[in-house]
């Protein structure tokens, strides 16, 4: 029983790591200081209340053929740094093939791919990504997954959409635009 009850509970504390939002096309969004450049970036996010190491954890990535709907392997990666991801709080894994602490061994693709975090066998999450651009990222708000305006480190932005060339509804502007000389009121909906 006491067995039992560890495995569940230890499984319980793994299932809260999510991938919460990946962005491959960082242009110059956010800046990586230890490479002193914009490298690719997944960003974890842990749903519960202990901290979580990710270290033993295995990250994988198939990336999307340009042919075909299929995907093929690009880069299997055991997490052997110790990086902690704290209850209600997010880490990012810089994806630029450097061995550096919080980097990953391969970067990701823009053309699209495939996620996969697991612990040991067990597939803990995974997300899957379609083509991206500059300054967009691609992750999850509540039960939503699509574009996103990037928000690394925090929580995701509201604006999910699953075109990428509609980021989010463009705001209605009770004024319209112009060369205006004197005080007014300006509301968006």
């Amino acid at each position: 029983y006491i067995l039992g009850g560890f495995l569940l509970l230890s499984s319980s504390l793994h299932a809260e790591i999510v991938i919460n939002e990946v962005m491959p096309c960082n242009i110059s969004t956010m800046y990586n200081k230890e490479n002193y450049n914009f490298s690719g970036v997944i960003e974890f996010y842990n749903n519960g209340e202990e901290s979580v190491s990710l270290k033993g954890m295995t990250l994988t990535h198939f990336k999307k053929n340009k042919t075909s709907d299929k995907t093929e392997l690009k880069g299997t990666w055991e997490i052997n740094q110790d990086i902690s991801v704290k209850g209600g709080k997010y880490a990012l894994l810089w994806m630029d093939e450097s061995t550096a602490q919080n980097h990953a061994s391969f970067k990701l693709d823009a053309d699209g791919g495939y996620i996969t975090l697991y612990k040991g066998e067990t597939r803990i999450d995974s997300i899957y990504y379609y083509a991206m651009e500059p300054h967009i990222s691609f992750g999850r708000y509540g039960s939503n997954l699509g574009y996103m305006i990037p928000t690394l480190k925090a929580e995701n932005s509201f604006c999910v959409s699953h075109k990428k060339n509609n980021r989010c509804e463009a705001p209605t502007l009770s004024r319209k635009p112009g060369i205006i000389e004197e005080t007014f009121k300006l509301s968006l909906s």
